[in-house]
């Protein structure tokens, strides 16, 4: 992403790092986490809107759409399916890679 923003490294990696820690408060129970991942995905796109400088309007909507793409339904969206469903199942390897490729 930071090829399309510029090099804004600090924009983009802290977009980033609200994504995933999306994935990871699901340790504070399934409401609060669902609320928290909410607020955070949301915020990663604001943060990157609000915070990006110096750059074309263009590239930033690019970083945007990437970044929409990339927790959309083919990505990591799809990739928690996945592991949602193949909870407490033996999963293959193959199976287990394509779940971690659209995740991130």
């Amino acid at each position: 992403m930071t090829a399309h923003i510029g090099g804004r490294r600090s924009v983009c990696g802290c977009a980033c790092v609200c994504v995933c820690v999306c994935v990871l408060v699901q340790v504070y129970g399934e409401d609060i986490a669902i609320l928290a991942g909410d607020a955070l995905l949301s915020f990663a796109f604001e943060h990157i809107a609000r915070s990006t400088q110096g750059v074309s309007a263009e590239r930033v909507l690019r970083v945007i759409m990437e970044l929409g793409r990339a927790v959309g339904a083919d990505g990591l969206s799809a990739g928690q399916v996945v592991d949602i469903k193949s909870e407490n199942q033996e999963v293959s390897v193959t199976g287990g890679m394509a779940s971690h490729n659209r995740e991130g």
